[in-house]
């Protein structure tokens, strides 16, 4: 069969039926719209917070980079992107730390670090920020020596 000879059989049906027609084809468009960003992945509060506090650091950083800064040192491991030591400056919080780490990796046993570890506290030359991985039992070792202290770090006690 040729177009012209299907347009002239089915021509009525779709004029009788127009209406339901546009109506089913837009709940289908609709429906696939709503499968699509119902599975999109949604992002964590945590990445919230530490995107919108890597923001807010950059603005505060480039206001006062007239006044020269004194930097600390701070080893940075466990599940996080980037684990290393790195240099920020010596008014820090552990925040500006994950930021500089590249935040927590999906291994992250982010219930314990959000009940545990205080984001606002100050971080110290010398000092280790370790975060734990799900399912890890972390021992505190706070206290050991000089540049010891594990900041969130539960002993086993608690």
């Amino acid at each position: 069969m040729d177009p012209q000879e299907l347009l002239a059989k089915y021509a009525p049906v779709l004029k009788q039926y127009a209406i339901p027609l546009m109506l089913s084809v837009l709940g289908l468009i609709c429906l696939g719209y709503g499968l699509i960003s119902f599975n999109k992945p949604k992002q964590d509060s945590q990445d919230i917070l530490v995107n919108a506090a890597s923001d807010q650091a950059a603005s505060v950083k480039r206001s006062v980079s007239h006044m020269p800064e004194q930097e600390i040192s701070v080893d940075i491991e466990g599940a996080v992107l980037k684990p290393g030591v790195y240099k920020l400056a010596s008014d820090a919080r552990v925040q500006d730390g994950l930021i500089a780490a590249g935040g927590m990796s999906d291994k992250a046993d982010r219930l314990m670090i959000a009940k545990n570890l205080n984001l606002a506290a100050k971080l110290a030359d010398g000092s280790k920020l370790y975060l734990p991985f799900t399912g890890e039992q972390v021992i505190s070792s706070v206290g050991h020596g000089i540049g010891q202290d594990v900041l969130g770090a539960q002993s086993s006690d608690r």
